[in-house]
């Protein structure tokens, strides 16, 4: 919870948990909008240079249909690519200096 709020102030009053019965719509809806906030998220950590690259899988539409109607499971991937520092780590190597992990 404390991470989120340093990546993505704005998301901590929109994440609130709902309880009960909601139609396909709206849980479409939601699973768009916290899609939005993890793509902000990655996106956040590798402008910050946590990462080097970021991709997320894209989600099906007859998939999302699926899951929106009887709960089936949905599944994504978000890919986090390479050590932001790697490069720097290996000039200062070529250079003499010796990086202990």
């Amino acid at each position: 919870d404390e991470l989120l709020k340093l990546l993505l102030p704005q998301a901590t009053a929109s994440s609130k948990t709902y309880g009960g019965t909601i139609s396909a719509n709206t849980l479409k809806d939601k699973l768009a909008a916290a899609l939005a906030e993890v793509d902000a998220i990655t996106e956040t950590l590798r402008s910050k240079g946590f990462v080097a690259m970021v991709e997320r899988s894209q989600i099906d539409a007859e998939k999302l249909a699926d899951w929106s109607e009887d709960l089936s499971d949905l599944q994504f991937s978000i890919a986090l690519d390479k050590d932001a520092t790697q490069n720097a780590q290996i000039l200062l190597g070529e250079m003499g200096y010796r990086l202990v992990p």
